[in-house]
């Protein structure tokens, strides 16, 4: 495969305002907030658990709406950094609009989702660039022969295919829980089971038990969204919901920083490719959805693949 003719240097973004700010963004979220996001997390799920001898039945919900708020940060997360990528402002770098709030952002990504190609999902996962592979992009030593190009390929579409059934699982938790994450948010909207019960359509009462969320912007008082299962139950799962957000993030962020390991930035503020010895991008796959050639062929050029974030 003969590569294609690479853009010139007054082509590439600018170095100042584009190429070193869009890194700083990445190292700080990697370095600072995913950390963060982690231990909060945890503290969370350790809160929620130490609950178990509160006899304030509101109490524990209040411990459990916490945990729901840690874990929907991270999907809002990953909503915000995949629209700043996939759209942005335009003209602008994508890390401005990542750091601007605006909640029908996060709601669009989501919700387009499942009607995206895999393209879209390889140029989010920086496997394509301006119209350009990343293998071809940058040159290796040694170069790429036409199998272990043919096994880039695969492992690509397998990363775009695992990646797309992540962010469509994501999707769906962020449309049922998004209304406790506001309602965590807004000062604990939550509605006491103390003051509220259930009528049925036979005008029984019954005990209020799980989650219910005031509707925020009401104009009066107005249920926004409710879970009834155990609250144990929802907290393996939410928590389950944060861990996966935790590792597409980590991911996203991984393979766009690996971008600038294959870039070399002159003092006169110019950039270019340069060659590279090792491949800078990780795979996140199922081994079932490649062949064993393709795997062995990766593994020989030290292709890291990751099957368990």
């Amino acid at each position: 495969m003969r590569a294609r003719k690479l853009p010139s240097e007054t082509e590439m973004p600018s170095v100042r305002e584009f190429l070193l700010p869009q890194r700083a963004y990445l190292l700080s979220y990697r370095d600072q907030a995913l950390p963060a996001r982690r231990i909060a997390l945890d503290d969370s799920r350790a809160s929620f658990d130490g609950a178990e001898d509160v006899e304030v039945r509101h109490a524990c919900q209040l411990r459990l709406l916490g945990l729901i708020g840690e874990a929907l940060q991270v999907v809002e997360d990953v909503g915000t950094i995949g629209s700043a990528m996939m759209t942005g402002i335009p003209g602008l770098p994508f890390y401005v609009a990542a750091t601007v709030y605006r909640s029908s952002d996060v709601n669009n990504f989501f919700a387009g989702t499942h009607k995206r190609d895999p393209s879209y999902f390889m140029r989010l996962c920086g496997y394509r660039f301006e119209g350009f592979e990343m293998a071809e992009f940058f040159a290796f030593e040694p170069a790429f022969s036409q199998a272990e190009l043919g096994a880039f390929a695969a492992a690509e579409e397998a990363t775009a295919k695992l990646v797309a059934e992540h962010l469509a699982t994501l999707a769906g938790e962020w449309e049922h829980y998004r209304r406790f994450f506001h309602a965590y948010k807004h000062g604990a909207l939550l509605a006491n089971p103390d003051d509220m019960q259930m009528v049925e359509e036979d005008e029984a009462e019954t005990e209020l038990g799980g989650l219910i969320a005031w509707r925020r912007r009401a104009p009066s008082a107005d249920i926004g969204s409710h879970s009834l299962a155990p609250l144990g139950e929802i907290a393996d799962h939410v928590e389950s919901v944060g861990r996966l957000a935790l590792s597409m993030a980590q991911f996203i962020i991984d393979t766009r920083l690996g971008i600038f390991d294959g870039l070399d930035f002159k003092d006169d503020g110019s950039v270019s490719p340069r060659p590279m010895s090792v491949s800078p991008w990780q795979f996140w796959m199922r081994r079932g959805d490649v062949g064993t050639e393709t795997i062995r062929l990766l593994a020989a050029r030290n292709i890291v693949i990751d099957e368990h974030r």
